[in-house]
């Protein structure tokens, strides 16, 4: 993907490419969980409109492209994402918005946005190996930064994170905290390690991922709410996955980023 995001004049920088990759492969990402949910919860709505729905615009490899792709993102599919409606007490449209709040499409050639949209087409989220295989990509992605001498992070292989996992065996209702959060690799790790032993419903908290496994309920929340969890808990400097047991996390205010 970046060997054809390099002949576009737009994403001329890895920042450019990882930004661009960024909201493209949340919505495939999104497409692919909702599929999961509507076959799990008969009554799910998805709470974007159908014609931004990435099953809409970028699925069929033989669909819009060249200018008429490049208007599409431009003028249509940002903006009504920035502006998403989120009023009620769905959390998703909020998620939604937020990560779209300062999105741009830096390529200016539609054809190779569509080669690109193609590449993300034959990544199919709902497979553990294909979750792997993204986690591998971001991370080639991180180590061209650091090699550029651009704001990368430091990452930490994918095996190594599991591995540290299955060492730890972390157990519900147990808290594992990671202080250093940078991707998330280690919390999301941990929270494909409970699946074996969940039984019931995983429900999540803002900033605490809280692992109930007494309550009753769709376990297939956790997905939703997790990605907004680890989405606000990085943002406030304190990704923790914690029992329900567990304190509330100190207050930050007055304090510098």
């Amino acid at each position: 993907m970046q060997d054809i995001m390099r002949k576009d004049a737009g994403t001329y920088g890895d920042a450019q490419r990882l930004e661009q990759l960024g909201w493209l492969m949340f919505l495939k990402i999104l497409s692919d969980r909702e599929q999961e949910l509507i076959l799990l919860r008969p009554d799910y709505k998805s709470p974007l409109p159908k014609a931004l729905k990435w099953d809409q615009w970028a699925a069929n490899e033989e669909g819009i492209t060249g200018d008429a792709l490049l208007a599409f993102v431009n003028d249509t599919l940002l903006p009504r994402l920035k502006s998403l409606p989120v009023a009620g007490g769905d959390k998703l449209p909020v998620l939604i918005r937020s990560t779209f709040a300062d999105a741009n499409n830096y390529m200016k050639n539609g054809t190779l946005l569509r080669q690109v949209v193609n590449k993300i087409n034959g990544i199919d989220f709902n497979a553990s190996e294909d979750r792997h295989l993204f986690g591998d990509i971001y991370e080639k992605l991180l180590r061209d930064l650091q090699a550029a001498g651009n704001a990368g992070e430091f990452y930490t292989p994918r095996a190594v994170t599991e591995f540290i996992v299955q060492q730890i065996d972390p157990r519900l209702g147990e808290t594992v905290l990671d202080p250093a959060c940078g991707t998330g690799g280690f919390l999301t790790c941990a929270i494909e390690h409970l699946h074996s032993q969940a039984a019931r419903v995983v429900t999540i908290s803002i900033g605490l991922a809280v692992l109930d496994p007494g309550a009753e309920g769709d376990f297939e929340a956790l997905f939703q709410e997790a990605d907004q969890a680890l989405y606000r808990a990085k943002a406030a400097g304190r990704n923790q996955v914690a029992g329900p047991d567990a304190p509330a996390p100190a207050s930050h205010e007055g304090e510098t980023a």
